[in-house]
């Protein structure tokens, strides 16, 4: 049985094994089921326009980062092991199991503590901040993919976190491990790999947490992924900017 002071959590969401995506932000919405699943078959088309990088070839899971994972972070058996869709969930399973003073070393490509004045509202981008305010977290440790060295996230308005660098993580042993795959900022189309992340780790207890719009087997099956429409999306996109570049190719150059 798990101890209800001091549990000590390994937190990992998806997106951390993802690559900086600052050039394919579409923003998100987790109140709009449409961001889960039905856009990720137009974003399948999305490239950029100034470096002609397609969504399809950067927005993928880093295989060094996923290679022996596990082994390095946790290699030991968790008693529980979480999967949700969204770091929320953890701030709701943290309450709802009265666990207080908890110890949380999160992999994350956002430090989830708050980016806005108004944090009134608990969602995935302030539960670490109202953790912390509750009781619920103790401790917080923040790993971040490599990447962020160079490109930084403003810093929370509070001494919330230690960072760290995954060189620099030790095997430790934790009670539970959560695993939420943040379906609003991941891909699709590397859902497969998703399913064997999670699908490589053995606990003597796993639970997969109600999902916002879906049923609970939603998590545990690759999201459908409609190629002929991400195609055309393409074209279609492909088509707009060389409009745009022969409107602009046309215009007087000033003096």
């Amino acid at each position: 049985m798990v101890s209800k002071r001091g549990v000590k959590i390994l937190s990992i969401d998806w997106d951390y094994f993802f690559s900086d995506q600052s050039s394919f932000d579409w923003s998100m919405n987790e109140n709009n089921f449409l961001y889960y699943d039905f856009i990720w078959s137009t974003r399948a088309g999305a490239w950029h326009m100034v470096t002609k990088e397609k969504a399809l070839d950067v927005m993928v899971a880093n295989q060094e980062a996923l290679k022996g994972f596990w082994d390095k972070v946790c290699p030991h058996r968790p008693l529980s092991f979480i999967v949700a869709e969204s770091h929320l969930m953890l701030f709701h399973y943290l309450k709802a199991m009265n666990l207080r003073n908890c110890g949380i070393t999160n992999f994350d490509a956002h430090h989830d503590c708050g980016y806005h004045k108004n944090i009134k509202d608990i969602h995935c981008g302030n539960w670490v901040y109202h953790g912390i305010k509750k009781k619920y977290i103790g401790d917080y440790r923040l790993i971040y993919p490599d990447w962020r060295v160079e490109s930084p996230e403003p810093k929370p308005t509070f001494g919330a976190f230690m960072y760290r660098t995954f060189a620099s993580i030790e095997p430790e042993e934790y009670d539970i491990v959560f695993v939420c795959r943040s379906s609003c900022w991941t891909p699709s189309w590397c859902d497969n790999e998703w399913l064997k992340f999670i699908n490589a780790r053995t606990c003597l207890d796993r639970l997969v947490l109600p999902q916002p719009f879906k049923e609970e087997s939603w998590l545990l099956t690759p999201r459908k992924l409609n190629m002929e429409e991400a195609k055309k999306a393409a074209e279609q996109q492909e088509e707009a900017f060389r409009l745009i570049r022969e409107q602009h190719a046309n215009l007087p150059i000033a003096p």
